[in-house]
């Protein structure tokens, strides 16, 4: 053989080999890969997961309104705390500035407003509450 022959020889490609494979003349309606009992198992799964998500999305909503309603209490309460700090320190002021006789007879009130106010920080100071609201 010839340079140039054996050249064209190696530069063309061999042709590819086309398999033929035939068709049923009849295919089945409906061809699944999986056995019939494997197929309501399936179907058993999914629903048991949108039942789930159901409850779950239940869940979450009723946690919204519990969220809510405690936020609201908790803005009551704790205006009530202000205020009772606010008018703690007007009392503290207003024995200060009249030492006389208002100790005298007020020495009792004074005396456990210092305790409940002591107790409450002690108690309630070192804790921190974070409430997070996450809204779309």
């Amino acid at each position: 053989m010839s340079r140039r022959a054996l050249a064209t020889r190696a530069t063309t490609p061999a042709a590819p080999q086309i398999v033929y494979y035939p068709q049923p003349a009849n295919p089945p309606a409906a061809v699944s890969p999986w056995h019939p009992s494997q197929v309501a198992r399936r179907r058993e799964y999914a629903l048991a997961i949108r039942q789930w998500e159901a409850r779950q999305a239940a869940i979450r909503e009723h946690d919204r309104k519990v969220r809510h309603f405690l936020l609201g209490l908790g803005a009551v309460v704790g205006l009530a705390v202000v205020t009772a700090f606010a008018v703690g320190a007007w009392i503290v002021y207003h024995a200060a500035t009249h030492a006389g006789s208002w100790i005298g007879t007020h020495a009792a009130l004074v005396l456990v407003g210092a305790v409940i106010g002591v107790v409450g920080l002690a108690v309630g100071g070192h804790r921190c509450v974070t409430t997070v609201i996450h809204r779309h």
